[in-house]
């Protein structure tokens, strides 16, 4: 049964176990961020020389070079994307600071 007392339970184990969990959850990510970086960097340059890739786009222009003109599209489409989203966080968050430091 949920009640009150469960529940308070449960965001107290929680406390206590952020201390913990949190570094682990920060360097899990990061972990799994450089391998992906890594990866796409040894692939990358496996599939053209260095120095043919271009400064603008590399990822796309070296799936635009070996014939996959659509999967270049879709990396260009993903890398707006990502850059929009990233730009719409940081006015949200910025915001909220702003309101918070403001005006409270």
């Amino acid at each position: 049964m949920l009640n009150v007392h469960t529940i308070y339970k449960v965001s107290y184990v929680c406390l206590i176990l952020v201390q913990r969990d949190l570094p682990i959850g920060i360097m899990g990510s990061l972990l799994v961020c450089i391998s992906l970086y890594i990866g796409v960097c040894l692939v990358l340059t496996g599939m053209v020389p260095f120095s043919l890739l271009s400064e603008d786009a590399p990822l796309a222009e070296a799936f635009s070079s070996k014939g996959m003109k659509f999967v270049s599209i879709l990396i260009s489409i993903g890398a707006v994307a990502g850059l929009t989203t990233t730009l719409l966080v940081g006015l949200y968050v910025q915001v909220i600071i702003y309101i918070y430091v403001f005006l409270l």
